[in-house]
């Protein structure tokens, strides 16, 4: 009941306007009573992490529990007028909100269940008309103390054992934001807080001494630690960096003396300013040597699990951080965005309709179904979720599928064991659940992570854990995505090939290089190919992009993809190094269609510095499409260089992105080994391998491409084939494997 002592009238209109005019339409036509089905969750984990800390059940029960529209709700509702002055709501419809109470079925995580996008945190279902009251309440509820749990969750793992004190009231956002991030922190991984109401309401431990006014209010910065000492002997952590941060240590060893002297524990310092490793390293040495090696260092000062793990590599001697601003306003990602989704409706025959919200970002598809969350494990710890519809049966054998990336499946052992994440809270209206106290929320968020591979954890570019849709249910949204996109089918069909083609001629016309020229129409500036060299020893095999996603059965097909691969494994055996590039994109990239809204694939995309044609989702960074194709000898790869990271910026060279900017450090590395002799493989010819090889000219290599080792996307326009040209025209030699491997062998004889 925490929320309705701190907030005493009614909290039921806590919600946007348009839940409530929905309301009253559905009322209106007689539907409000349609039994209907939606999920909370969110689309990308936060702070570039590798998962979440589910919280907000609690506040969510005591929320649902007291759901009332009370007189003085009523009394506002009345006052609203539509835009012709009349009343908004007429009063049958108020009255029936009055009289209304709560019959949904809520099912949830708990509190500190280490959670992953997409994932449902919470299932409502009901009356649609009640589904829709409570969507605004639930979000701003899970969404803000799920992203605080995360935040301390992240900075528990940076500190370790170290203790954590959230110091935030005064920089948080409002007084129940102050209030609902002490709560969250702590289930997060925080040991205690500053905030007292927060102790009073939730039982956190409270804790803290005095700050700079104390010192500043005394002519000398001992007196006032003696002073302190004097009034508070069970309670001394001295602030020692008001004036001089040595000085003040120096005072707060003289203050101990004096406390020890009279039978008192002296607790520590605290340290908010300047150098936290050096000062921390010279305070200790200071405070061993005084006698007082129990006493902690504590540091404040902007923390977060950034810095913390930082000072932490430097060997800063800190035993307890102080984190505030950081942590309860979720500094460097203030919002989690979740969202509330329709999923399924009963029609008229009592049967569920399962509902699909499309889009043109794949991340914005939502998954259709009455959900449920499976989480599978071994002996060695947690090894994927399943998200299921509980109206489908399971497969014995459970396959996953990624929600962004069709491809990217994983199959879970028969036998392993699981265990299902949502809870049934309410029933019919009626609570059903008891809310564990906040103490048994955080020892649950601890032995969760326990399980969980370290990789999945850490705090910068994590492993990421295997969630998915189960196979049917995948199966399922295809079928609902495609039959709701049905009109468009036909027009698509025959219109993405050629897109593809014309996206090819278009990428050269339009990628404005760093010295301002359009390769497209350099084809007339012809140059000598160069002279095949007499060894290999300043050459290098270049492999571009030889993935599965270019694959007959990838994202984004080259026609005989494959077919490259035993030609390059026959050139690696013979070249001294050997290199390959690798696109590795993120699920959000420019050049992905589907994340642009009115946008289809074969459209470009206006940018600052070029135009960028834009396809299929494809080679997605940790994906099968990303992975070189099977066969492919990659253990006589000496480097690999992935491109087209950042999702802002296309790279089709293995050299540069399309700004010009400098993307790889292939360029680098080619330099320090002396290479002046490049030949060029991979896919495809009229994309990457023409631009890698203009490239690789414009920075002073001997360029030759192995024409059989290539593939390209070609029609009638004989793309491939003006590709080939510009190239020729830019000096770049042709050649075949087979000759060039008798050539390369004859040379060797010779010299024998």
């Amino acid at each position: 009941m925490a929320l309705y002592r701190l907030y005493r009238e009614s909290l039921s209109l806590l919600t946007d306007l348009y839940q409530l005019t929905m309301a009253y339409a559905h009322w209106k036509n007689g539907s409000h009573l349609k039994e209907a089905v939606f999920h909370a969750s969110f689309r990308k984990n936060p702070f570039g992490g590798g998962y979440a800390i589910a919280c907000g059940l609690s506040t969510v029960v005591d929320f649902i529990s007291n759901f009332r529209f009370d007189e003085s709700d009523i009394k506002y509702l009345q006052t609203l007028k539509g835009h012709d002055d009349s009343p908004l709501f007429e009063q049958g419809f108020l009255d029936y909100l009055a009289s209304m109470r709560m019959s949904v079925d809520i099912d949830a995580v708990a509190d500190g269940t280490v959670v992953f996008a997409h994932e449902p945190l919470i299932r409502v279902r009901g009356p649609i008309i009640q589904c829709q009251l409570l969507e605004t309440a639930l979000l701003t509820i899970f969404n803000f103390q799920t992203l605080i749990a995360t935040k301390a969750s992240r900075i528990r793992e940076a500190a370790g054992e170290q203790s954590i004190l959230e110091f935030g009231l005064r920089r948080a956002q409002g007084i129940d934001g102050g209030l609902t991030a002490s709560l969250s922190a702590y289930i997060g991984g925080c040991d205690g807080t500053s905030n007292v109401l927060a102790g009073k309401l939730f039982g956190i431990p409270v804790s803290g001494t005095h700050a700079h006014s104390w010192v500043m209010s005394f002519d000398d910065e001992l007196e006032s630690f003696k002073a302190y000492a004097r009034a508070m002997p069970n309670n001394c952590v001295f602030l020692v960096d008001t004036y001089d941060t040595i000085d003040g240590v120096r005072n707060a060893i003289e203050a101990a003396h004096w406390l020890k002297a009279n039978g008192h524990k002296f607790l520590g310092i605290r340290l908010d300013s300047g150098d936290l490793a050096y000062l921390s390293i010279v305070a200790r040495q200071m405070l061993d040597e005084a006698g007082f090696q129990d006493a902690a260092i504590i540091a404040s000062n902007d923390l977060d699990e950034k810095i913390i793990d930082s000072l932490n590599a430097q060997n800063a001697k800190i035993s307890v951080w102080g984190v505030g601003t950081k942590l309860v306003t979720a500094f460097d990602q203030p919002a989690l965005g979740g969202v509330y989704k329709l999923s399924a409706i009963k029609n008229a025959a009592g049967n569920w309709d399962y509902k699909v919200k499309l889009s043109e970002q794949a991340v914005k598809i939502s998954n259709p179904g009455i959900h449920q969350v499976r989480r599978f494990s071994n002996a060695d710890g947690y090894v994927g979720d399943m998200i299921f519809d509980i109206e489908m049966p399971a497969s014995k054998v459970p396959i996953i599928v990624d929600p962004l990336d069709m491809t990217r499946r994983k199959r879970i052992a028969g036998d392993a064991k699981y265990q299902d994440l949502l809870l049934p809270i309410f029933a019919g209206g009626r609570q059903i659940y008891d809310v564990p106290t906040i103490e048994a929320s955080k020892q649950f968020v601890k032995a969760q992570l326990e399980k969980f591979h370290f990789t999945y954890k850490r705090l910068l570019n994590p492993h990421q854990y295997p969630v998915g849709l189960e196979l049917s249910l995948h199966e399922l949204k295809t079928d609902l995505i495609l039959k709701e996109r049905d009109p468009l089918l036909n027009r698509a069909s025959k219109s993405i090939t050629r897109t593809f083609q014309d996206s090819s001629n278009s990428s050269s016309k339009n990628v404005k290089q760093k010295n301002g020229e359009d390769p497209a129409n350099a084809a007339t500036q012809s140059a000598d190919p160069p002279v095949l060299p007499e060894n290999l020893s300043k050459s290098a095999l270049l492999i571009v992009d030889a993935q599965k996603g270019f694959g007959h059965d990838g994202e984004l097909p080259v026609p005989d993809g494959e077919k490259i691969v035993p030609v390059i494994n026959q050139l690696m055996e013979i070249f001294p190094f050997v290199v390959a590039s690798q696109d590795w994109h993120p699920a959000d990239h420019i050049s992905f269609a589907i994340n642009h809204a009115n946008k289809k694939i074969g459209d470009f995309l206006k940018t600052e510095f070029y135009d960028q044609p834009l396809f299929p989702m494809h080679c997605i960074e940790n994906t099968r499409g990303a992975q070189f194709f099977d066969g492919l000898n990659t253990e006589k790869i000496n480097e690999v260089f992935r491109k087209g990271m950042s999702p802002d910026v296309d790279s089709f060279s293995a050299f540069n992105d399309c700004t010009g900017a400098e993307a790889t450090q292939l360029n680098t590395v080619l330099k320090k080994k002396g290479i002046e002799n490049l030949f060029v493989t991979g896919l495809a010819t009229n994309y990457c391998v023409k631009e890698s090889a203009l490239d690789a000219v414009k920075l002073g290599y001997k360029v030759f491409v192995v024409e059989d080792a290539i593939r390209g996307i070609d029609l009638p326009s004989n793309r491939v084939k003006s590709a080939i040209d510009l190239m020729k025209s830019k000096g770049i030699a042709f050649i075949n494997s087979e000759e060039f491997l008798k050539t390369i062998g004859k040379m060797k004889s010779q010299k024998k």
